[in-house]
Formats: structure tokens, C-alpha cells, sequence
């Protein structure tokens, strides 16, 4: 994502078929500087650190891109951050039905799915990392209560390990919605 929003996304893409080795050389580059970045957030107090990685998709780059272009990259960055004794969490957005084998090869101890992932697929493709994530941020930001407990059921009987906002939080999501997540939560585990 940090080459694509240094070049262009469109850019990038382009240049994957027509200039691999530019690609590469960008990518290493802009590794290095994402790897010091998480050391000095471990440095600062982190006792994990979330990789968010919303162009490194399977439907953005397909799993033949993915496998070359990024998983590779992923693992070397996470393996960086292991080096720092902390976990980490490998947040992609969108489906990753056609990359979930290149996930399991990078190390992460947690997945972070979004809201369109399979996660019975999920579950079956990555039987040693946690799954994270995947309720709703339009239905945690627009409710009703009633809507947001049936996602989160859904979700938990659905296989998750760490229940989160699919891709992060809505800014205007109401604190009441995010509450009501938290107590259905908490029911299940009764």
C-alpha cells in the first residue's frame, strides 16, 4: 500500500506487468521504512502492532500478484516485527478467498478479515492463525441494536477469535453501538 500511495495505485499495477523489478526494488524500499516505523512503535510501548493493508487485496492484485508482489514482502516485514518480540496482526480488506494459502505463509499470529470474508473458509485455510474482525462497520455505525447482536452472533458462531470492526470503526458510529457489540459479546461468553 505505501508503494501504491507513493506512485499511484493504477501506477503500480501497471508497472507489476511491465517493470517487476521496479516493483521489487520500490517494494524493499518502502519495506524498510515500514519495519523502522514498527520497531519504534514497539520501542514506544506497542504490544502489537497491526499491519493494515487495504490494496494488497486478493481482488485488487489476484493470487498470482499477491504471491509475488506482496506476501512475500508481508512476511519479511512481520518477521521484522517478531524480531521485537511482539505480535502481530495482518489486517487486508475485501474478500481473500482466492489468497487465503499466501496468508497463512506470512507469519502473522492474527488474521483481521473484513465483513466480506468467508470465515468457515477462513477457519478451514488458516487453522494456526487467530481470525480477527468481520462484524460490520455500516451495521455497528447505523444499528438498530437489534441488527448489530445479530452480526455479532453470527460472526462468534461463525468461528472469529477476536471480535472486532471488520475494517475499523465508522467515525460517526455511536458509542451506544459499539457498547451493544461489546454486551453481546460478553452474553455469548456467559
Amino acid at each position: 500500500s505505501l508503494a501504491g500511495q507513493l506512485l499511484e495505485l493504477s501506477l503500480l499495477l501497471r508497472a507489476m506487468q511491465r517493470q517487476p523489478a521496479a516493483v521489487h526494488a520500490l517494494t524493499a524500499h518502502c519495506l524498510e521504512f515500514v519495519a523502522e516505523f514498527a520497531r519504534a512503535m514497539v520501542a514506544a510501548g506497542a504490544d502489537a502492532v497491526m499491519i493494515a493493508d487495504p490494496n494488497a487485496t486478493g481482488e485488487i492484485l489476484g493470487a498470482r500478484r499477491f504471491a509475488e508482489f506482496a506476501q512475500p514482502y508481508l512476511a519479511q516485514l512481520i518477521a521484522a516485527i517478531h524480531d521485537t518480540g511482539v505480535p502481530v496482526i495482518l489486517h487486508l480488506c475485501g474478500d481473500p478467498k482466492t489468497i487465503l494459502p499466501a496468508l497463512a505463509a506470512t507469519g502473522a499470529e492474527a488474521i483481521s478479515l473484513d465483513e466480506t470474508a468467508n470465515l468457515p473458509a477462513a477457519r478451514a485455510a488458516l487453522p494456526h492463525q487467530r481470525l480477527m474482525g468481520n462484524v460490520s462497520g455500516m451495521v455497528l455505525e447505523a444499528g438498530p441494536p437489534e441488527l448489530i447482536a445479530s452480526n455479532v452472533r453470527g460472526v462468534l458462531r461463525a468461528g472469529v477469535d477476536i471480535l472486532a470492526p471488520a475494517c475499523g470503526v465508522v467515525p460517526c458510529t455511536p458509542a451506544a453501538h459499539l457498547r451493544q457489540m461489546v454486551a453481546q459479546a460478553e452474553r455469548a461468553d456467559a
